[in-house]
């Protein structure tokens, strides 16, 4: 059976699925993050990445 209690609603801002929240938590970890400056690191690549790519 799938988790799904939402968690880091105060941390993050917004709600994430248990078993996402706990996946993010591993990666954040093993690059010696938080969660939350994960989320804003991927937030931030992302808005870079959009930046540099021309609108058509």
């Amino acid at each position: 059976m799938r988790d799904t209690q939402l968690v880091g609603t105060r941390t993050l801002g917004f709600s994430l699925p248990a078993e996402q929240f706990r996946t993010m938590n591993l990666y954040a970890n093993q690059h010696g993050m938080s969660v939350r400056n994960f989320m804003a690191y991927i937030v931030e690549s992302y808005l870079d990445a959009m930046k540099a790519t021309p609108a058509k």
